[in-house]
């Protein structure tokens, strides 16, 4: 009988190995290098666990409801408690899917670093800042007839949270922000708009109430915006005059405005 193969990286310590996983991972959503660094052997599996649940994409839309995307994440987080391990989550569009690495290339060019001085995971994509040649941010509604409490239920498993991407739409569930707030890391906005103070010229009304919770938000750090004075039907946009209260200090954590 053949004598079992064992991979030399069994004989690194420990340390080195992190390192070597430090190095691999490059933040991008598809990090595959790490992955196959990962299945090189046991030791490599478990060291690599750290940094290859780091981050998490949940992309809502299509076939993938919630309540499918929690099983299917459960299921690869439950084992070892690899929930404590998700720093970063990213809500988005199945239907805005773009090539991670080229999308955050392209970012680069765009000097978007100037914006948003964040880790790379948490800028805004291609899909949603273009060049700034063209001189306009796309803001686009996207709604999913989904049970979002599922969602502020799964992210209560995650306990090392720092960081929520929302790409989904410019509104974000009540429940999902009560969640944010429970867990207290940071709310990162790539389609930040304030439906309720877009209104008629001559029928001013206050903020809807989960507006100006989103506004006022302590875990808001970063937002893409799109302003204008005057919109379709002549109606009034007050966002950015929002902004600029929001910047003076209603939503004290405010760092990051494109």
């Amino acid at each position: 009988m053949a004598a079992t193969t064992v991979s030399p990286l069994e004989s690194l310590p420990l340390l080195a190995l992190e390192r070597i996983c430090e190095y691999l991972d490059d933040n991008f959503d598809r990090r595959q290098s790490l992955w196959a660094f990962s299945l090189a052997s046991r030791s490599c599996c478990a060291i690599a666990a750290t940094h290859r649940f780091c981050q998490v994409t949940l992309e809502i839309g299509g076939e993938n409801g919630l309540e499918s995307l929690e099983r299917q994440w459960n299921a690869i987080l439950d084992p070892d408690a690899r929930y404590r391990h998700v720093r970063r989550l990213k809500i988005s569009c199945a239907a805005e899917r773009v090539d991670s690495r080229s999308d955050y290339v392209e970012d680069m060019d765009w000097h978007t670093q100037h914006y948003f001085d964040v880790d790379d995971f948490c800028r805004p994509s291609a899909a949603v800042l273009p060049p700034p040649a063209t001189g306009e941010i796309h803001l686009q509604a996207v709604s999913h007839p989904e049970d979002w409490s599922i969602l502020a239920r799964f992210l209560g498993r995650l306990t090392g949270l720092k960081d929520l991407v929302w790409s989904s739409g410019s509104r974000i569930p009540p429940s999902v922000l009560a969640a944010v707030h429970s867990r207290g890391c940071r709310l990162h906005m790539h389609r930040f708009r304030l439906p309720s103070l877009v209104q008629a010229r001559d029928t001013p009304r206050p903020a809807d109430p989960d507006d100006y919770a989103l506004a006022s938000s302590p875990c808001l750090a970063s937002v893409v915006v799109s302003i204008s004075g005057l919109e379709s039907g002549g109606r009034v946009n007050y966002i950015g005059d929002t902004l600029r209260t929001m910047m003076a200090g209603i939503a004290p954590n405010l760092a990051h405005i494109c």
